[in-house]
């Protein structure tokens, strides 16, 4: 009996341990976002002060371009760190206030509308910043080249399950649509080969489509 009463204390010391150390881990884990979050806040301030004193166009998209970069990965950790969960991110609000927020900056009369069409679907920490910085460049390369100064139009944003263990986004705007001559394999911007480097990193595939407007589908799988 002694024996026993000694095994269910032993069990529940190593249990209280076990709750102690997960605890610690938390908070050590919210501590890196938070800190990451903070630095990257730093850098984006540090890129819109060089925007600033900039005086070429091109070197001033470039500037204003990786600063939103930075912010986009900025506000995935500010959200895994308010979140209950660490390690997963709800992706239908986050893209929405995303892409809203590119759309606004480059288009503030409300010419361009956003509609998102995603369920509640969680992405893993590893997932959640390639894919985030896919809808950043494909959003801020629709309100580049997709619409003239005075048109008005669409973005449209949609994730679905492709299989168990996949997602598909999609991408697309009812613009002008893309040149007969282009080729995603072949185009050197800087913003399409981040696109493809992302993708990659993601393990997916890439797929685009012309018509009335631009279609740029991507198929991944969610690695924890």
């Amino acid at each position: 009996m002694l024996a026993v009463v000694r095994d269910v204390s032993a069990r529940r010391e190593a249990e209280q341990q076990l709750r102690i150390s997960l605890q610690e881990k938390e908070i050590l884990l919210r501590e890196v976002h938070h800190r990451v979050k903070n630095n990257l806040q730093v850098i984006s301030s540090l890129l819109d002060l060089q925007a600033g004193t900039a005086r070429n166009p091109e070197v001033l998209e470039v500037l204003r371009d990786s600063r939103q970069r930075v912010m986009t990965m900025a506000s995935i950790h500010e959200r895994l760190y308010g979140s209950g969960g660490l390690s997963a991110l709800v992706l239908n609000g986050y893209l929405e206030e995303l892409a809203q927020a590119i759309v606004q900056a480059h288009r503030p009369d409300g010419t361009i509308a956003v509609r998102v069409d995603i369920p509640a679907i969680s992405l893993s920490a590893n997932a959640a910043v390639p894919l985030g910085l896919i809808v950043n460049e494909l959003v801020s390369n629709c309100m580049k080249h997709a619409f003239g100064r005075d048109q008005r139009g669409r973005v449209r944003i949609v994730v679905r399950p492709a299989d168990e263990d996949r997602l598909t986004l999609l991408v697309e705007d009812d613009g002008r649509g893309l040149p007969g001559d282009f080729d995603i394999g072949r185009v050197g911007s800087l913003g399409l080969t981040i696109l493809k480097v992302l993708v990659k990193q993601l393990g997916g595939t890439l797929e685009v489509q012309r018509g009335a407007g631009a279609s740029f589908r991507i198929a991944f799988a969610d690695r924890p």
